[in-house]
């Protein structure tokens, strides 16, 4: 049975309700002439931004431990002396996350703990680090299912 629903629906007093509509059109013409507008490469954009945003904005504590955090993730890195040359590094490609999440290859001369603060991003970024792959619709579908408890 279909639902149908008017969005110019009258409330109790006769004012017209106003509801704000998103619609997303993907088409493949972005993706086709090169841009980078995939969900990873939004991933990969959004740890570069954490990554840098953590270099510059840090709280250091007695242990040279540097904190970042926002809504979303927590980064915390331990510096030494010859910390300096990894610190610049840059989060280029998939691999590169990978090994920034699981703290392992070019960045094993100092600790990074990368902490989630959100599911469906936790959800996100192992899709893309696993499988080359976001499949943010389901990743959602499931999200919601979990936090309803369906």
């Amino acid at each position: 049975m279909k639902k149908s629903v008017d969005l110019n629906n009258q409330n109790e007093i006769g004012d017209a309700t106003s509801i704000n509509r998103l619609i997303l059109v993907g088409n493949g013409f972005d993706l086709a002439h090169g841009m980078k507008t995939s969900y990873g490469d939004f991933i990969l954009w959004y740890f570069r931004k954490c990554w840098e945003e953590a270099k510059i904005n840090y709280k250091e504590n007695i242990l040279n431990v540097r904190t970042y955090k926002n809504d979303l993730i927590s980064i915390e890195y331990k510096v030494n002396s010859s910390s300096e040359k990894e610190i610049s590094t840059t989060l280029d490609s998939k691999n590169d996350l990978n090994s920034f999440i699981r703290n392992t290859n070019k960045f094993s001369t100092f600790k990074i703990k990368c902490t989630f603060h959100s599911n469906l991003i936790s959800l996100l970024v192992k899709s893309y680090t696993n499988k080359n792959w976001v499949d943010i619709e389901n990743a959602y579908y499931e999200e919601l299912k979990r936090i309803l408890k369906l």
